[in-house]
């Protein structure tokens, strides 16, 4: 689509280093024991129009890792703009 076409540069980024992270060493989410889909979906719900979630704790197809938390980054990107 239109959106891959000419990205704009990031105006900011910062990168991390899991392993010297204190809180979070390299920690993902997963789905616990009781918990559905239909959970880890409203987790990832806007709130109000006007705050969004992305990361791979809110993906229904690929939770718990890098791509998932890349595309519902697309996909809340894209939420963003049509917002």
């Amino acid at each position: 689509g239109e959106m891959w076409r000419n990205p704009p540069p990031p105006a900011k980024s910062y990168v991390t280093k899991w392993g010297r992270d204190r809180y979070s060493r390299g920690s993902y989410s997963f789905i616990p024991v009781g918990a559905t889909l239909g959970d880890v979906k409203k987790y990832g719900e806007p709130v109000d129009g006007r705050l969004y979630f992305a990361g791979e704790g809110t993906s229904l197809w690929d939770p718990s890792v890098a791509h998932g938390a890349y595309a519902t980054g697309v996909f809340s990107a894209w939420d963003v703009m049509q917002a």
